[in-house]
């Protein structure tokens, strides 16, 4: 018997309750789950012990209505739990679950100068 996929559905939404923070994709902004990656994954996608490298987690139906594509290299902004602004981030892979129901995306800072 295959495992519905609203435990899983339901296991994320508890997780972002738990810590949530705030992920924007262009003009769309909603609660996700952030992680920071390992020193060794941070210093593989940014080159430099200085920048932070991160990991996003949030349901697919989050980002239905966005109008910019999830695609690496594109900006978005994360303001994680305790931090008063947010940081930019440049998408570096995007990984949707097997089962449809999250993107988990590895981040790096991004410090371009916006356009």
């Amino acid at each position: 018997m295959a495992i519905t996929t609203s435990y899983f559905a339901a296991d994320l939404s508890a997780m972002i309750d738990d810590i949530p923070a705030t992920f924007t994709l262009g003009a769309l902004s909603f609660s996700c789950s952030v992680t920071d990656l390992s020193q060794e994954q941070t210093l593989i996608l940014t080159g430099t012990d200085g920048n932070e490298a991160i990991s996003v987690i949030f349901p697919v139906s989050a980002v239905v209505s966005a109008a910019t594509a999830l695609t690496p290299n594109i900006r978005v902004k994360v303001q994680r739990p305790g931090e008063s602004a947010s940081r930019n981030y440049a998408i570096v892979s995007v990984q949707k679950s097997p089962d449809n129901v999250s993107y988990t995306l590895a981040c790096k800072e991004d410090h371009r100068k916006p356009a």
